[in-house]
């Protein structure tokens, strides 16, 4: 019966993630680069230049590409979260 246990020395095999969790990270991608491309838009159309905010363009400007940056870490983040659970584990044999 000492055979069958796990040492706990032994590092365990790497489970993957269920369907859930891996549809929530793409839909969390998915988002982050929909929102990302609707900031692009805005830049390339000029439409933060325009309206009661027109004097802080300049300023609007560089913060709408820091956040299109961050969501495209975001996005990043959350795809490299499930990316390696495909990977078959090594299994050694005895």
């Amino acid at each position: 019966m000492a055979d069958t246990a796990v040492a706990p020395d032994r590092p365990r095999a790497p489970v993957r993630p269920g369907t859930g969790i891996v549809a929530t990270a793409r839909l969390t991608a998915l988002c982050c680069v929909g929102l990302a491309v609707v900031d692009i838009v805005f830049e390339l159309t000029g439409h933060l230049a325009d309206g009661p905010y027109a004097e802080y363009s300049a300023g609007l400007a560089v913060m709408n590409w820091l956040v299109v940056g961050l969501k495209a870490v975001g996005a990043a983040v959350a795809l490299s979260s499930v990316a390696g659970c495909w990977a078959t584990p090594r299994v050694s044999s005895r």
